[in-house]
């Protein structure tokens, strides 16, 4: 997954919005179902992510699960 907007060192707004593509996997809706080549993104915001070998936590302020099969997210200012 690469991260491609906004860039390295990129001033922003009080809301930001995060652009995603990936490579070697495609980007689906989640459905429960785990099927090798096929994912969604997980965005941690000033939060360490996850290992490898441990469950991903619930969404949360810093942690956005986009099952959706969107490859974007915004960040709203609190």
């Amino acid at each position: 997954m690469t991260i491609t907007s906004p860039t390295d060192g990129a001033r922003t707004g009080a809301d930001v919005t995060v652009t995603m593509t990936s490579q070697g996997v495609r980007i689906e809706k989640a459905d429960g179902k785990k099927v090798e080549g096929v994912g969604h993104y997980h965005l941690f915001l000033d939060t360490p992510p996850s290992p490898d070998d441990k469950p991903i936590p619930p969404t949360s302020a810093k942690i956005v699960h986009i099952g959706t099969g969107d490859s974007t997210y915004t960040f709203k200012a609190v």
